[in-house]
């Protein structure tokens, strides 16, 4: 009578493992699914900045670029240790790391400054650099 009560619980532990790991598989290439089309959207987002803003242009016309798509932006300073600040453009959100509160998606916009002025002041006349997608962990420990 022993006998059959542990062969009936190792089989029940033996089929809740499988189930749990079963889950865990479908769990994950749902999450991979996901994962790329966010991506796909990002890339799509970035393709259509990029088209219309190229580089060169001066900080007023981007940002009178964004305005005119009613695009929120945000000006931060300073990427790699440049002197002038870039926009931002929110496009997404990731699932973020376990010490921050959220991972942002930003198509942001590289400005280099054509006049000498003091660091981490935009400047109309800054010029545009480059138009790249960065992930940004934000409220971290």
């Amino acid at each position: 009578m022993i006998q059959a009560i542990m062969r009936r619980f190792r089989s029940t532990a033996c089929a809740a493992v499988l189930l749990v790991l079963c889950m865990a598989s479908i769990g994950a290439q749902t999450s991979g699914r996901a994962q790329t089309q966010r991506e796909v959207a990002y890339q799509s987002s970035l393709e259509s900045y990029s088209k219309t803003l190229k580089p060169g242009m001066t900080r007023k016309e981007v940002e009178s670029s964004l305005r005119t798509k009613n695009a929120r932006f945000q000006q931060t300073c300073c990427f790699e240790g440049r002197r002038t600040p870039d926009d931002l453009v929110k496009i997404g959100q990731e699932p973020a790391p376990w010490y921050c509160s959220r991972t942002n998606v930003y198509v942001a916009f590289e400005f280099a400054g054509e006049e000498r002025h003091p660091s981490s002041q935009a400047r109309d006349s800054d010029k545009l650099e480059r138009v790249s997608l960065l992930r940004r962990p934000e409220d971290c420990l």
